[in-house]
């Protein structure tokens, strides 16, 4: 049986967040950015940490949250919030620049983050 195909949708503006980490309690600023067709959800770290790719493989063994194991050898914490949002809105395609190693805590649930996506807008990718 054939699957079904679709156009690809990323933002079609950037948005920014900052706030302090839930189990750092580091700051952190975060920008997520229209990303190109293909792209995927790509996880960028400054200072070094590397890009990492959205996906099962890319895990890293965590306790109380969801972690991407970066090339550094480091890992990026408490992504599950914003990965739930942008599945939430259907975006295939998006670039996540993050200063700091943990993502913001916010309210503690997805809604800043839905909040983000909904100003930005989505942008179909034909």
């Amino acid at each position: 049986m054939p699957v079904a195909q679709h156009d690809e949708t990323t933002l079609a503006a950037p948005f920014s967040v900052s706030g302090r980490g839930l189990h750092t309690n580091r700051l952190a600023r975060v920008t997520v950015a229209p990303a190109a067709p293909g792209h995927g959800i790509r996880f960028e770290v400054a200072g070094g940490g590397g890009a990492v790719a959205l996906s099962y493989e890319n895990r890293a063994p965590s306790r109380l949250n969801t972690a991407l194991r970066l090339p550094d050898g480091g890992s990026l914490r408490t992504v599950e919030h914003l990965c739930a949002s942008l599945s939430a809105f259907g975006l295939d395609n998006a670039l996540v620049r993050v200063e700091g190693r943990e993502l913001p805590i916010l309210d503690g649930s997805a809604r800043g983050w839905c909040a983000g996506i909904a100003r930005a807008g989505i942008a179909s990718q034909a």
